[in-house]
């Protein structure tokens, strides 16, 4: 399922948004993890708890989410669910 997800989004994206849209079609499924891992270590989420919630086997490994400036480039992912279900319903 997770590997169709970014094409369809892509397709229903591209005229209005024809570069993420390519973008997206060149994602993979780890992306959703390297997003959701940043985000919430951004949001306050502690350490230790994030890195149970991704299976890693140390501190360093989840540590590499901490950089400020990726939360800053990593793509509205609510945003694009949201896009979706707005395109799903007609709207």
């Amino acid at each position: 399922m997770t590997k169709r997800f970014f094409p369809t989004v892509a397709d229903l994206l591209v005229e209005d948004n024809p570069v993420f849209a390519e973008k997206l079609r060149r994602a993979m499924p780890h992306w959703m993890r390297h997003t959701r891992a940043t985000r919430a270590l951004h949001a306050g989420a502690e350490l230790i708890t994030v890195r149970d919630n991704l299976r890693n086997s140390s501190l360093a490994m989840t540590s590499m989410y901490l950089h400020p400036d990726s939360v800053q480039r990593a793509p509205d992912g609510d945003g694009v669910c949201n896009f979706c279900e707005m395109r799903a319903k007609g709207r």
